[in-house]
């Protein structure tokens, strides 16, 4: 099996690989974050995981472009992409053929990147073999793959074969991240905000009150092209989301749902079901019921494999007085990224209902949840979205319209209302656009300082 076809920057110009060159000529193109958080000190096995067409493959060449443009030798960097390959065995010959070259090089120490590593059957039996014989032992490992690795429970089999590694999560883009693409001036104006406290909140809304209806432009921009670099482009270049990236990326769901020996017309019920009750508290029984599945039991393992695969996000009802979880209780699911409902709308037919109440619901809870535990609560009214900040909860209310003046509370938190344009930052009212412009993902410690 040739590798070198893999590792262009070998004999030749990293500049010329496929992936760097569609980047590079890109009419819009941005750095993901996560090329310069990934440590390289070895021995270090890590994994890069999130759902499809992230950009994980373009962040990994964009790490190796920058690598080798500060002047490691090309030789020790090795890339290859595991989706042509049927099973462990082939994978651990793909390996040896790298050893042999690096050898002949004098090489000892590498970076080794294996994409879309969970295609190969047994896969991990390869790493663990050269991990356990020490030959990784002065490598950097980087297993990266589409479908989370996590769905297979794969991840969990290295312990104590990790050394420095860490997992890193590829999300869509955040709503910041997207702001420094649409308008860079825009980005610049906004500062980050410090902390998810009310003190902090209350200033950070004052400070950018100012900027709601640019940023509410931008916003509705995102709401239609979500955070996946194609939607991104097609909508910045086109002024719409093209048919054909709408098809390429169901194409990969559907591919995904086949994998792990799934139904793709249980999966279509299921999605259809997420579009239909958005916004609504439900049992995994009336699912079933309602879209004609054959238990509860079906619903509830679909509906995880959506979670699994970073497309939905279950949010179950919290008792704050005990600090646990009421699984038992209906729950509310929501897609973590805005085109994932253009997307799943397109797949079923339906039609989001309270669309914009949706949107904005679910992408606030799209960007906590990468950070925080979220949850909801419901009692004799219910709290849409609830944080966990170390010891205290933070709940947000959700509101599109007319913004009531009965205040919502649990325990002493008083509840941030979200809104698309009022602001009274006195009752912490804030626009979505405003407080997603300065929410850097990622920084959950920082951000849960209050």
């Amino acid at each position: 099996m040739d590798i070198t076809e893999h590792n262009i920057w070998w004999f030749g110009d990293i500049n010329n690989d496929p992936d760097v060159k569609k980047w590079r000529t890109s009419k819009i193109k941005w750095i993901p974050k996560i090329v310069d958080k990934i440590t390289l000190k070895p021995f270090a096995l890590h994994f890069l995981i999130g759902p499809r067409q992230v950009g994980k493959t373009t962040a990994l060449k964009l790490l190796i472009k920058k690598l080798i443009d500060n002047g490691a030798n090309p030789f020790s960097i090795f890339y290859f992409n595991c989706d042509i390959l049927e099973s462990y065995k082939e994978l651990s010959t793909v390996i040896k053929s790298y050893f042999k070259i690096r050898a002949s090089r004098h090489i000892d120490s590498s970076i080794i990147i294996l994409d879309e590593i969970t295609y190969p059957a047994g896969w991990f039996r390869a790493i663990k073999h050269f991990i356990d014989s020490g030959k990784f032992a002065k490598d950097v490992i980087i297993l990266s793959g589409s479908l989370s690795a996590e769905l297979r429970g794969e991840v969990e089999t290295f312990p104590g074969r990790r050394g420095n590694g860490r997992d890193y999560y590829m999300y869509p883009i955040s709503f910041k991240e997207f702001l420094k693409i649409y308008d860079k001036r825009l980005y610049s104006a906004v500062r980050e905000i410090k902390s998810l406290s009310y003190d902090e909140i209350k200033k950070f809304a004052e400070e950018n009150a100012y900027l709601v209806e640019k940023l509410n432009d931008a916003f509705d921009t995102y709401l239609e092209a979500g955070g996946f670099p194609r939607s991104i482009i097609s909508k910045l270049t086109k002024g719409f989301v093209e048919r054909d990236v709408l098809e390429d990326y169901l194409r990969w769901i559907r591919g995904d749902i086949i994998i792990v020996n799934k139904s793709r017309e249980t999966a279509k019920r299921i999605a259809r079901a997420i579009i239909e009750k958005s916004l609504s508290k439900i049992s995994w029984h009336a699912i079933a019921k309602d879209y004609d599945i054959p238990s509860h039991a079906t619903v509830r393992e679909y509906i995880e494999m959506f979670q699994e695969m970073m497309i939905a996000k279950i949010l179950y009802h919290i008792d704050p007085n005990k600090g646990i979880v009421l699984f038992r209780k209906n729950k509310k699911v929501h897609l973590i990224d805005p085109f994932y409902y253009r997307l799943f709308e397109y797949w079923t037919g339906s039609k989001l209902v309270n669309r914009m109440e949706t949107l904005y619901e679910a992408t606030l809870i799209g960007h906590l949840a990468r950070d925080f535990p979220t949850y909801y609560w419901s009692n004799s009214y219910e709290v849409d979205v609830v944080v966990k900040l170390n010891n205290r909860w933070l709940p947000f209310e959700v509101t599109i319209g007319s913004v009531s003046k009965k205040r919502k509370y649990l325990f002493s938190s008083r509840a941030i209302i979200i809104t698309r344009e009022s602001i009274d930052t006195d009752n912490y009212i804030i626009p979505l656009s405003i407080l997603l412009a300065g929410y850097e993902t990622g920084n959950s410690r920082k951000l849960s300082e209050i």
